[in-house]
């Protein structure tokens, strides 16, 4: 067979344009998967931009609170239990059993016995509100 025959121009060609349109569709193919990898990469960079600004909004909040005293001194006695020195601390027996309720409302915890030796002193600077 001849390079100049018609039936080897015809085959050449033919393979010719397989080769073509197979190139093009996965050129096509590969076009629309970059094109929706890029997508998702402005979606992703939107989101990390998001939880950027709430990580610097909450680093903010705790950088306030830690400063100021009112706020302290709420945590302190809220949180921990905590009571100034000269402060008279009544700790409340439990709820009447019917209503489930706590002398911390809210809080869930159980209030711990009074003991008659250490109600009649108040809690040291620094120390829990109970004994």
């Amino acid at each position: 067979m001849s390079t100049s025959s018609p039936r080897f121009r015809t085959a050449l060609w033919v393979l010719g344009s397989l080769l073509f349109a197979v190139l093009a569709l996965s050129g096509l193919k590969g076009y629309r998967d970059l094109r929706a990898a890029r997508g998702r990469e402005a979606q992703v960079e939107q989101e990390i931009d998001a939880a950027q600004k709430r990580v610097e909004a909450l680093r903010a909040k705790v950088e306030e609170e830690r400063s100021d005293p009112v706020t302290l001194e709420h945590m302190a006695r809220e949180d921990l239990g905590l009571a100034r020195p000269d402060d008279v601390v009544i700790v409340l027996p439990k709820g009447d059993g019917e209503t489930g309720e706590r002398g911390r409302q809210g809080r869930g915890t159980e209030t711990p016995p009074v003991h008659p030796a250490s109600s009649s002193q108040p809690p040291a600077a620094g120390s829990p509100a109970h004994p």
